[in-house]
């Protein structure tokens, strides 16, 4: 079953698709920026205190992979503002590449939370409260979730503008005729008709070439004749 995905026009139903798409274009370059930044105080901080746990590893991590990141955005805006479809569908494929792997890190956060909500519960000891760790999971999932919608709506808007473009640039023409076939069929008192017409398309043949051949004779006794009289 094929799902038709649904051709956006506007962003946010209020402003033009392509300046929408540049405007958040610009909004994830200042976040990546910040994003980078955010990272490597973090590591700086870590390396002077000499504690390397989780979320200095993490940091190390995402400063490693944001300038990929980096490029890419930049890319995509410029492909907004010169109407590139290639960097538009560069962008769009790598988004689809994030939002697989963020729908594989929600299913998997979902799944340890489940699991520890049911161990904590069976011993009694669930309980949520700003400092659990249930709760940093429930908060993990809840936000993970809205970037997950809000990256698969941009993603909509991007494959819209494609297609935008892609409708103003390209014709197509299609010749049916060439794909169709013409197809008689004979009933029995027809194909006898056709036979009996054929047969009498060989006897006039017939007839002609007498025709013919006797034409020729008296041509040929009238040229004779001729000869005669002058001798």
């Amino acid at each position: 079953m094929r799902l038709e995905l649904p051709d956006i026009k506007r962003c946010i139903c209020c402003v033009p698709l392509r300046y929408g798409l540049v405007f958040w274009g610009y909004v994830r370059l200042f976040e990546t920026i910040m994003s980078i930044y955010k990272n490597a105080v973090t590591i700086h901080t870590a390396t002077e205190d000499e504690h390397t746990g989780f979320s200095f590893i993490a940091s190390c991590i995402i400063v490693a992979l944001e300038p990929i990141d980096l490029v890419i955005v930049i890319l995509f805006i410029i492909g907004c503002h010169k109407k590139n479809m290639l960097l538009l569908k560069i962008y769009m494929y790598y988004n689809i590449g994030e939002l697989i792997i963020q729908c594989l890190l929600l299913l998997a956060i979902t799944g340890f939370f489940m699991y520890l909500y049911y161990v904590l519960h069976k011993y009694g000891a669930a309980a949520f409260h700003p400092h659990s760790i249930s709760w940093s999971l429930l908060s993990s999932v809840a936000t993970l979730t809205g970037i997950i919608l809000l990256q698969g709506y941009v993603l909509l808007l991007v494959r819209s503008e494609i297609k935008k473009l892609n409708s103003n640039c390209q014709f197509r023409f299609v010749n049916n005729a060439a794909d169709s076939n013409c197809v008689i069929q004979l009933e029995e008192g027809a194909e006898n008709d056709v036979e009996k017409t054929k047969e009498g398309q060989e006897e006039t043949k017939n007839g002609e070439e007498e025709v013919k051949s006797v034409t020729n004779d008296l041509y040929g006794r009238s040229g004779y004749m001729l000869g005669d009289v002058r001798n």
